[in-house]
């Protein structure tokens, strides 16, 4: 967990120094979400996406957390968001075809 505790401090020192950057957000939510802190990591996605509208990742990245947090409808639009801002994001595709199955 003190891993996990570091990258988290790492990553909220990356924003306290520049708020603007979405990355730092998105980083940071993977962090929660490899702890299965859903709710934070999809709160990091939301001010990365609302950050930069046009993040593919960091939609994906939304999608995993919504899909693991039960948000099935959710994750299939971060998916599908995700896919149609970078169409070589083949991991989005493959993940919405996987949700849709069990919508």
């Amino acid at each position: 967990m003190k891993l996990y505790d570091r990258a988290v401090a790492a990553h909220s020192e990356a924003i306290r120094l520049k708020p603007g950057f979405a990355t730092a957000y998105n980083n940071r939510g993977n962090v929660y979400q490899d702890m299965d802190d859903n709710d934070r990591a999809i709160a990091d996605y939301d001010t990365a996406i609302k950050l930069d509208p046009n993040y593919a990742t960091a939609y994906y990245n939304r999608g995993n957390a919504r899909n693991a947090a039960g948000d099935k409808d959710g994750a299939a639009a971060d998916y599908r968001e995700a896919a149609r801002l970078n169409p070589h994001l083949k991991q989005a595709t493959e993940m919405l075809q996987q949700v849709d199955r069990k919508l």
